[in-house]
């Protein structure tokens, strides 16, 4: 790695130092986010909040491309995974002092996911600053994956060359795999997949693959079996 990542994403943000996130304002970390979103040009996407549990919301967006940070950094030629953690502090989230997850929360992506124009850093919504109970500062957003990929209050950003241990991954693999592509054709365990209730809609639409962005990453996965990789 090249340089240190946490300098140059305020650097990139024009931060001096990441903002004290108020303790009556914090919510539980990484659950549920992001299901679709339709990615416009520059930082801002308008985009459908949603979960593996199959609803959505649009939600507008508004960060930077992962993909900056990541040429800033310049990773080495070994590196083939890029790590997230979100913030560890029980006091100010709550949802922490439960044994649900082996916290922190820890997510991944494959470089060439992480490298994807489509994956952003994600700084706002609804035209204002990102609030504490939707990830503040910095979120992750990926807008063909499940939403359990979007972790929340990011600290920490790894260069790996092997794959991470995810926390929804390594708490129920068989439910919740690395990847989360969006895939109407592979059920979960527990329900199906196939269709969606978008919030503020009556009825369920029928839910897209990649979320609808097939043309834009199907390419990374090409050679994958995506119902063993899902």
């Amino acid at each position: 790695m090249g340089r240190d990542t946490s300098s140059v994403l305020l650097s990139i943000l024009g931060w001096q130092s990441v903002p004290k996130i108020p303790a009556e304002e914090v919510t539980s970390p990484s659950l549920y986010f992001n299901r679709r979103s339709f990615m416009r040009s520059g930082v801002a996407a308008g985009s459908v909040l949603g979960t593996a549990a199959a609803w959505s919301m649009v939600i507008p967006w508004a960060g930077i491309q992962l993909s900056q940070l990541i040429d800033l950094v310049e990773p080495m030629s070994t590196v083939r995974y890029v790590a997230f953690e979100t913030l560890l502090d029980p006091t100010r989230m709550p949802g922490q002092r439960t044994s649900v997850l082996q916290w922190r929360y820890i997510e991944g992506l494959r470089l060439d996911e992480a490298m994807n124009p489509l994956t952003i850093l994600a700084t706002g919504l609804y035209g204002k600053a990102l609030p504490p109970q939707d990830g503040a500062p910095i979120r992750l957003v990926t807008p063909w994956k499940y939403g359990f990929k979007g972790i929340k209050s990011i600290v920490k950003i790894s260069f790996l060359a092997d794959q991470p241990a995810t926390s929804w991954s390594r708490f129920a693999p068989s439910e919740h795999g690395f990847y989360a592509n969006v895939n109407p054709t592979v059920d979960h365990p527990r329900w199906s997949q196939a269709d969606e209730q978008r919030i503020g809609e009556s009825g369920r639409r029928k839910t897209l693959m990649f979320n609808g962005y097939e043309e834009q990453v199907a390419d990374l996965y090409s050679s994958m079996d995506l119902r063993k990789f899902y």
